[in-house]
């Protein structure tokens, strides 16, 4: 962690995994107001490879935030109120006027990565920025 670099996630629910990816992509949210969100972020994928988004439920994601020792209490007020919809519909939007339509969508300084799973070529194009604005990577 050399602070060189910014990492920023954006929420992007796809809607062909409605509406399980919508409710986890507000999880996460709520989870991230309790300082959780990769945490969080990392259980959703786990159980999404194990189960799919298809039963995504409410109590189901109250129940993870619970597994993590969240404060069930204002995770499920997060979750009820919808406290970050318009955070995820924001960041959705953005995507799709980005021109993006797949997850995961990997940006640097604006130029999408055509390879998001390519490490090496993913590390060169921050290298090369870096190297252009005169920091040694």
């Amino acid at each position: 962690n050399t602070g060189l670099v910014k990492l920023e996630y954006r929420q992007f629910p796809l809607n062909i995994h409605a509406p399980g990816a919508q409710m986890s992509a507000m999880a996460a949210e709520c989870a991230a107001d309790q300082d959780a969100f990769w945490t969080y972020h990392d259980r959703l994928f786990q159980e999404a490879a194990r189960s799919g988004q298809a039963g995504t439920t409410l109590d189901r994601l109250v129940s993870y935030a619970d597994d993590l020792n969240l404060d069930v209490a204002d995770f499920r007020t997060c979750m009820t109120t919808q406290q970050h919809r318009a955070t995820v519909d924001a960041s959705v939007n953005e995507a799709v006027a980005l021109g993006l339509n797949s997850t995961p969508s990997i940006l640097v300084n604006g130029k999408l990565m055509e390879e998001p799973f390519n490490y090496s070529a993913l590390s060169s194009e921050i290298d090369r920025l870096l190297e252009a604005a005169g920091v040694t990577p």
